[in-house]
């Protein structure tokens, strides 16, 4: 929770500096230099997401197909693939109409968020058994402090993916009205009533029904048991009924559904602003109106969604570990990196500082922790070399490291970076640092 925190303000900083749509592919790019070693980041950011962004909408749908089996009895893989694969493509129909029919789905979907927490909250602290918290005789478990260690940083890992999305409107940042002040103020806000709700609702949830013991969802976690696929399902039903716990499932599947939903709508405007900046394909850049009055973004969106449908087929575990590891590596250690470099050649008047910025006070003491908190949950991934399991570590860095040979024979046909000739193409100045008018494809569009 403290890495998340702490990232927040990172994506507030960068959020507010450069007002773009795109996120950390435009973030990258500013801060490690346009033209040089920035782009080389933004693109490997591009490369991964191609894997971390469809592999976050699919857990989304995976896990209401999970849920559901709460509701009509069927656990059989191709129930729950297809089921995850239907949501897809119905969360691809509802984006393709215009904006602001899509907004007023995520108000209604915002509402029933709140309502769905509430209901946890009080329900389970009016239902509070302390003895539900002490450990059990082995805290560590049979194999050690070691083994503990390991499995909190898989822990950690779940974690992060649960809290994604507090940063959800970086990656439409030239859709937003007043960016420089919305944006530091929407991540910050939104990650520290998260976090504050995350830890409330876990301490309501285990305070009335056990983590531990011979009905505890944590040991029928180990034995395999399906059950644990819908803990408020079990959390109602303990309460109140089956009938109500049905009901509660639905509703956790809305909760679920709207936060893939924003997830994706956000996500759609990445290719093409990788596209505008010259580095991607040039028709993701391209806007199809289908006779909407707003644009969409309709190659990406369908791309995006072609690939969720993909990762839709496989399990929750797996999509999980395929998101986190890239995104720790790139995204979140790569931004914070990248903002200690923005801040040192601000500070040594290569680029000038923009007072309309909203800045991080004391930064080492929020890049700090943020960065070992990452690092750990990093090194903890399972990997075939060290602990024998599967390569998830392995074959996320040969990815990446394919990602950026395929950049570099890309830039070499093109001539340009590392590949343009002297002092062409190199180290390119921001308009944005350099306090100039925002280009029109990035002006807000969102009234």
């Amino acid at each position: 929770m403290l890495a998340c925190f702490c990232d927040s303000f990172i994506w507030g900083e960068l959020g507010s500096r450069f007002p773009l749509s795109g996120g950390t592919y435009v973030y990258l790019r500013e801060c490690y230099g346009k033209g040089s070693w920035g782009d080389l980041g933004a693109f490997i950011f591009l490369w991964q997401s191609w894997i971390s962004g469809p592999a976050q909408v699919a857990s989304g749908f995976i896990a209401i197909s999970s849920y559901l089996t709460y509701v009509h009895g069927r656990d059989d893989y191709w129930t729950k693939a297809l089921t995850a694969f239907g949501l897809n493509i119905l969360t691809i129909i509802m984006l393709m109409r215009r904006p602001g029919e899509t907004g007023s789905v995520v108000y209604v979907l915002w509402g029933i968020t709140i309502a769905s927490i509430l209901y946890c909250l009080v329900a389970g602290l009016a239902n509070f058994h302390g003895e539900n918290f002490h450990l059990p005789p082995q805290p560590f478990g049979n194999d050690g402090a070691l083994s503990f260690v390991v499995s909190l940083g898989a822990a950690c890992r779940f974690g992060i993916y649960d809290l994604t999305g507090y940063y959800d409107v970086c990656t439409m940042g030239g859709e937003v009205r007043n960016p420089r002040r919305t944006i530091p103020g929407s991540c910050i806000i939104t990650c520290t009533l998260l976090l504050f709700v995350y830890m409330l609702t876990y301490v309501a949830i285990i305070g009335y029904l056990p983590w531990d013991g011979e009905d505890g969802f944590v040991t029928r976690m180990t034995d395999g048991n399906e059950s644990t696929a819908y803990i408020m399902a079990d959390f109602s039903e303990k309460l109140v009924g089956r009938g109500f716990a049905v009901f509660t499932a639905i509703v956790v599947c809305v909760v679920i559904f709207g936060s893939v939903f924003s997830m994706m709508a956000g996500m759609m405007y990445l290719p093409g602003a990788a596209a505008e900046s010259g580095l991607f394909i040039e028709a993701f850049g391209r806007r199809s109106t289908l006779g909407c009055s707003e644009d969409v973004p309709m190659l990406s969106l369908l791309a995006l969604g072609a690939l969720s449908s993909v990762f839709c087929f496989l399990s929750l575990e797996t999509v999980v570990g395929a998101m986190t590891v890239m995104l720790v590596l790139v995204q979140f250690m790569g931004q914070a990196i990248g903002l200690i470099i923005l801040r040192y050649r601000i500070s040594k008047g290569e680029l000038p500082e923009d007072k309309r910025v909203w800045r991080i006070r004391y930064l080492p003491i929020v890049v700090v922790p943020h960065l070992l908190i990452f690092s750990f949950i990093f090194v903890t991934t399972d990997n075939y070399v060290f602990s024998g399991k599967t390569p998830m570590l392995e074959m996320s860095l040969a990815y990446i490291l394919f990602g950026a040979l395929f950049f570099l024979f890309r830039q070499s046909l093109v001539r340009k970076w590392p590949f343009a000739p002297a002092n062409k193409g190199a180290n390119e100045a921001t308009s944005l640092l350099k306090n100039e008018a925002l280009p029109t494809s990035v002006n807000a569009r969102v009234k």
